[in-house]
């Protein structure tokens, strides 16, 4: 991890901090990112460039095409809407007598409060509103930028499961298989997001000789299962009231995520700060500690600038229960 921050005690906390944070990110390691310790105002704009990949040309040796397109890149403005923080105070007892025992659960509740809020960031986006079953995906224009394909939305973005079904194997291989198909979109290139209870189910359905080894077990991550990219356990997979969001079927090209770090307009007001960098991920986060001289006491804060945007909302399938009855009587 590549650092800034001057102080030991911090800095061996902010490692505390993101190797947590990096852990709980790796379910969103697939889909497109953009990390940067590059400072941005909350409420900003940048924008992630998105190539279609579609399908390739066939070349005509007599008309010498390559001059034809057979794709377009387009650059989607991503909004840094979120910023979470979790700050700790610490009296002079605290912060002096505090062994690294305590310092480095203290750096874990961090990473995990900061990794939670990015993960909420951009599960958040997978909900009726963005993927409807009807209509066509909006083409904006702002500032010259493309917002959309005008896509149509489909049955196919929704696939309804009774109440009483279970997310066993065969789900996976039969149904959600079919999904892709109806949906245009590729097994091997796409993602299953789905709560922990529709994981559990799953685990309970497979060879755990083949299945269950440690990563899946420890980390919630199935690779390549019946030639999907993943299978991923996500317990911040929200959704509306009375949508019964189970599971979603997201390509690594549909979903876009970004993080920056936040000026500090008076870097000398604070004891120390600085930012601390996944060298896997990218994943920045930023740390300040001050103080309150009238109570004598310290503070210190981890805190990141997280945006996300559904780049491909019309490839992405909902994986939801059958709504409930509605009460007689």
């Amino acid at each position: 991890m590549a650092s800034s921050i001057h102080d030991p005690a911090v800095r061996f906390l902010a490692n505390q901090t993101i190797m947590v944070a990096r852990s709980a990110i790796e379910r969103l390691r697939d889909f497109t990112s953009d990390f940067s310790a590059d400072a941005a105002q909350p409420g900003s704009t940048m924008l992630i460039q998105f190539f279609d990949d579609g399908t390739a040309g066939e070349f005509n040796r007599e008309s010498n095409n390559y001059g034809d397109a057979d794709a377009s890149s387009s650059f989607i403005p991503v909004k840094f809407s979120n910023h979470p923080k979790k700050t700790f105070e610490f009296t002079p007892d605290d912060y002096l007598n505090i062994g690294s025992n305590r310092w480095q659960r203290a750096g874990e509740a961090m990473g995990r409060a900061v990794s939670r809020a990015l993960l909420q960031t951009a599960v958040k986006l997978i909900n009726p509103t963005n993927i409807p079953t009807s209509g066509k995906d909006q083409k904006i224009e702002e500032d010259g930028t493309k917002l959309g394909t005008l896509l149509n939305f489909g049955s196919f973005n929704e696939m309804v499961l009774t109440g009483t079904d279970k997310f066993t194997k065969s789900v996976v291989a039969e149904g959600l298989t079919a999904q892709c198909a109806s949906a245009d979109i590729d097994p091997s290139d796409t993602v299953v997001l789905v709560n922990g209870k529709e994981f559990g189910e799953l685990m309970n359905t497979l060879d755990a000789n083949t299945y269950g080894g440690p990563s899946v077990i420890q980390n919630g991550r199935i690779e390549g299962l019946y030639g999907f990219r993943a299978v991923v356990k996500i317990d911040q997979l929200t959704t509306v009231a009375g949508s019964n969001l189970r599971a979603a079927l997201v390509p690594a090209n549909a979903l876009g995520i970004a993080g920056r770090t936040i000026p500090v307009l008076n870097p000398k007001l604070y004891e120390d700060v600085g930012t601390v960098t996944d060298d896997k991920s990218g994943l920045v986060i930023q740390f300040r500690r001050g103080g309150d001289w009238r109570k004598d006491t310290s503070d210190l804060t981890a805190e990141a600038l997280f945006g996300a945007k559904l780049l491909q909302p019309t490839k992405i399938v909902r994986i939801v229960s059958e709504a409930a009855p509605a009460p007689t009587g």
